[in-house]
């Protein structure tokens, strides 16, 4: 089975209703939900469930947070190592606009192989992920 990682952005878009990639985020999930394992780590979840809780509202992120915890979602290790790679990343960067977590999500990809994602931040296509 095919494997993806999902990014905060990504999470966003699909729970909150009037984002403007909602509706592409949501035919996204519908067409690959039973046919792929979808990744993710506690970062990119507390990341996402902080937006959505602010913009949309506390049940919504807690659902998010819920599914993380019932193992909806596949967990990338972040450890040691990881960080330590997504440091080199972040310092690499020269846009003011890269984000350390998205550093940290490249890097634990990186750590197992994991070369396709789900999300709306273009700068991972820059660093040589497949954006689906």
């Amino acid at each position: 089975m095919e494997k993806i990682f999902v990014d905060a952005s990504f999470f966003v878009a699909l729970i909150k209703k009037d984002d403007s990639n909602h509706k592409k985020a949501k035919e996204i999930i519908d067409r690959l939900n039973s046919v792929v394992q979808l990744h993710t780590n506690f970062i990119c979840i507390g990341e996402a469930s902080t937006v959505i809780s602010q913009r949309v509202g506390k049940r919504q992120a807690n659902e998010l947070v819920n599914a993380y915890k019932n193992g909806d979602y596949f967990d990338l290790d972040v450890n040691k190592d990881v960080i330590f790679s997504a440091t080199n990343l972040f310092l690499a960067q020269r846009s003011k606009n890269f984000p350390f977590f998205d550093a940290i999500h490249a890097a634990a990809m990186e750590s197992v192989g994991l070369r396709k994602i789900l999300t709306f931040d273009r700068h991972f296509k820059k660093l040589g992920f497949e954006i689906m």
